[in-house]
């Protein structure tokens, strides 16, 4: 039938929830160290002595959301202790993410599977590109930057932005 036309039924999806009025309400950011404000490489010396490798974009966005009265904290292994850098910065410190705040304005990124109780637990989970696979599962928002590499900037500027502090 050369001239006969198909009508096509269109059914009309209302958009999704944009992930973007999600981040407006957080008051508090939590980060793992290792595997999100770094790439989870260590260079381990002698005696108790572990460096780590932090983004200056990322440590800069930490700054100025505390300037701005945001809390924020990291989880930070037993072993590795709190780096001065992040001390100096004024975080809190947890020892695992069972010690993680769960709070209806908290905002966790974790990269590893230690991370999914917290990120039950949280407002809004998050995670790296590079998170494993049970972690992305669980996140609700999943940062186009790899762990080290400016996923904590991302989330924080997202955050300052929506709320006019940025």
């Amino acid at each position: 039938m050369p001239n006969s036309r198909i009508l096509l039924s269109l059914h009309i999806i209302p958009d999704p929830l944009n992930i973007l009025e999600l981040f407006p309400p957080v008051r508090t950011f939590v980060f793992e160290v290792d595997g999100v404000l770094t790439d989870g490489h260590m260079l381990l010396g002698t005696g108790d002595i572990c460096l780590r490798s932090f983004s200056a974009r990322d440590m800069y966005a930490l700054d100025k959301a505390m300037r701005q009265g945001y809390r924020a904290g990291v989880v930070v292994p037993g072993a590795g202790g709190l780096p001065s850098v992040l001390r100096e910065l004024g975080l809190f410190s947890a020892d695992g993410p069972e010690a993680v705040p769960g709070a209806g304005t908290t905002l966790y990124m974790g990269s590893d599977l230690a991370a999914l109780d917290a990120m039950q637990r949280c407002m809004l989970p998050c995670c790296p590109a590079d998170a494993v696979a049970e972690v992305k599962a669980a996140a609700r928002y999943i940062s186009p930057h790899k762990g080290g590499a400016g996923c904590v900037r991302d989330v924080i500027e997202k955050v300052l932005k929506l709320n006019g502090h940025w």
